[in-house]
Order: C-alpha cells, then sequence, then structure tokens
C-alpha cells in the first residue's frame, strides 16, 4: 500500500512537471510571436522605404505638372496680351484721303513686307504707347539672336518688343480684302504737285501681319466720311 502511493506521488508529480514545463514553452512560443525577428524587420523597412519612394515621386510628378501648367497658363496669357498690343497699334494708324493729306512726311502712311510706318492715336494703352495721339509710330520686324520680333516705337520713345514672330512674318496691303501687295503708301509719288485733287470719298485700307501658313492678324483701317475730313473756315 506503501508502495502503491509512492508510485502515484511520482506520476502526479511527473504530470505537474510536465504541465508546467507545457505552459513554460507556450509563454515562450507566445513571446517568439510577439516581437519582430531581425529579417521580419528588414523586410518591413524595405517594403517602407519603397513605399515613401513611390508617395515622394507621386508628389513631385503632381508638383511638376502642376508648375507645367501654371508656365503654360501664363504663355497663353502673356501670348494674348501680345496679340491684342500689335492689333491695337496695328488699327490706330491715321489713314488719311489724298485729297486732304497736306504734310505727308508726317501724315502719310509707309508700309513694306518688313515695316509700317504712319500718324497713330492709340485706341487704348499698350506696351507700345499710351491712349492718345502719339504721332509717328512705327512697326518692324526684326531678326536678332534667332528670334523674329515685332518692334515697336512710338515718336521718339525707345523701341519696344510688342511680340515673338514666326520667322519669314511679314507684312502686306490690300486696298479691297482681295488682292493684296507687300507695300502701300498714300503718299503723293513723284511729280503729284499739280495734278488735279482726287474727288473726297471714303477709302479703306487692309493691314496683315502673316507667317508663312497664311496665320496671324488683320487689321481694317477706313478714312470715315468726307465731312469730318475738313473744318470750315468760318468755324476755325
Amino acid at each position: 500500500m506503501h508502495i502503491l502511493a509512492k508510485t502515484t506521488g511520482a506520476k502526479v508529480r511527473a504530470s505537474l512537471s510536465s504541465a508546467t514545463g507545457l505552459r513554460r514553452r507556450n509563454r515562450m512560443r507566445k513571446r517568439r510571436r510577439a516581437g519582430f525577428s531581425l529579417i521580419e524587420a528588414l523586410v518591413v523597412l524595405a517594403i517602407s522605404s519603397v513605399a515613401l519612394v513611390v508617395i515622394f515621386s507621386i508628389g513631385r510628378s503632381a508638383t511638376d505638372s502642376g508648375f507645367r501648367l501654371g508656365r503654360a497658363a501664363l504663355a497663353a496669357a502673356d501670348s494674348e496680351v501680345a496679340l491684342t498690343d500689335a492689333r491695337t497699334v496695328m488699327s490706330s494708324f491715321l489713314l488719311i484721303p489724298k485729297a486732304v493729306l497736306r504734310d505727308p512726311e508726317t501724315q502719310a502712311i509707309n508700309g513694306s513686307s518688313i515695316s509700317l510706318e504712319g500718324e497713330a492715336v492709340m485706341m487704348r494703352s499698350s506696351a507700345c504707347a499710351p491712349r492718345g495721339w502719339r504721332g509717328r509710330v512705327r512697326l518692324a520686324i526684326e531678326s536678332s539672336r534667332g528670334q523674329t520680333r515685332l518692334m515697336c516705337q512710338a515718336g521718339d520713345a525707345r523701341p519696344v518688343r510688342l511680340m515673338v514672330l514666326p520667322q519669314q512674318s511679314g507684312f502686306i496691303y490690300s486696298e479691297d480684302g482681295v488682292a493684296w501687295q507687300n507695300a502701300w503708301t498714300n503718299a503723293p509719288g513723284p511729280g503729284a504737285i499739280g495734278t488735279p485733287v482726287p474727288p473726297l470719298a471714303s477709302e479703306a485700307l487692309y493691314v496683315g501681319l502673316l507667317d508663312p501658313s497664311g496665320r496671324g492678324i488683320v487689321s481694317a483701317l477706313s478714312t470715315g466720311l468726307p465731312q469730318g475730313w475738313y473744318v470750315p473756315n468760318d468755324q476755325l
């Protein structure tokens, strides 16, 4: 009986010892699962680095795209302003009929394929000159440093660049909008003195500034009605 008790006690102690060891091993396994191994930590760092690189590259691309769109918008706005200024100057020349042209040197319009000059009253302010009468105004196409530029000079002021033009751009002129030529003037020619004065009639002039493909600006000048060309002596 005594021997059976000893045997039973030994078995109980062995079972308790086995259970205790099992619990310890389970706790150790749980502790191991609660952390990361060195390899797992390196893998996580590598994935995080790749994710950060992707995020920053997307942000940089979006920023660059925003800057490109902003620059394109500013360039388009500048181009539109330049076109408006050029159109304003071209429409501001005074077309005086030959019948009442008294001072051709200051009043006549002289146009060639690379320049346009005449007396002008600016309809609005532009990069070339403020609004109002400006005296003689000259538009000229000049090439410099690989660029073709439209320059404007009002009176004795310094020439101002209005816009950059495509190469081989030039002025053309027409009195009816159908037949075009590369030069035009309303100044009297040699031997015109003493010839009969032409009848009072309205005149028109179309001025184009076109590139080789035919695209560009076309402005219309008009003398207006004859009754506005002179002032009776009793009103002076």
